[in-house]
């Protein structure tokens, strides 16, 4: 895909713009051990006024209830500012977990990363 660029890599993420869009993908489970970092790293992104934000999971294996609720608050504050998050590649035990808490209703999910890059909503 033309436009994508990397811009920043940590050991728990990587972060890129493709298409106009922020996109953060994770290394690793998002749970109370990694949470907080994930966190910072977003708000930082969210201090740059992204208006849209693609949270990649293909490396995320499972969410914990500290997973869940950073999502939560990373989707209120980018709601808050006039923005959207994203969420590509679930695998199933994340969506599982995601229908399961019913917070699936939540978010915008999508099958893939093209999908979510080149949706209008």
């Amino acid at each position: 895909m033309t436009g994508d660029k990397q811009t920043r890599a940590s050991a728990s993420s990587s972060t890129r713009q493709m298409a106009g869009r922020t996109i953060i993908t994770p290394e690793k489970a998002l749970t109370h051990e990694n949470c907080e970092e994930f966190e910072r790293k977003m708000e930082s992104l969210l201090r740059t006024n992204k208006s849209i934000v693609i949270i990649d999971c293909k490396k995320i294996p499972f969410f914990d209830s500290s997973g869940l609720e950073t999502l939560v608050r990373i989707h209120q504050k980018l709601k808050d500012m006039g923005g959207t998050l994203k969420i590509a590649n679930l695998d199933k035990v994340c969506r599982d977990i995601l229908l399961a808490t019913r917070l699936v209703n939540l978010f915008y999910i999508y099958e893939d990363l093209h999908t979510a890059v080149t949706s209008r909503s």
